[in-house]
């Protein structure tokens, strides 16, 4: 009897942070809103089906408060990638 056996998955691990500027024109440019772009650019990515790949994310600080643009957002990722080892 022969069995199936899926592919292995290589897995890489991504942590990304993306850091508010002051400047003098804006008050702010909002690391938030640069993830949340990430996040939304990825997930068009996603709908196009891949059997070799995928990812996977969460925002690991989004802010303190929802009246407050946090100074630092950080956001980790898993990359799984089809692999024959």
């Amino acid at each position: 009897m022969k069995t199936m056996r899926k592919p292995a998955m290589k897995t890489d691990e991504l942590l990304i942070t993306f850091e508010s500027l002051v400047n003098e024109i804006r008050k702010k440019n909002n690391a938030l809103d640069a993830v949340i772009l990430l996040f939304n650019t990825i997930g068009c990515w996603r709908q196009q089906p891949s059997e070799s790949g995928m990812m996977h994310g969460i925002v690991t600080n989004g802010g303190a408060a929802p009246n407050r643009i946090p100074e630092k957002a950080p956001c980790f990722f898993y990359l799984l990638a089809a692999s024959e080892d």
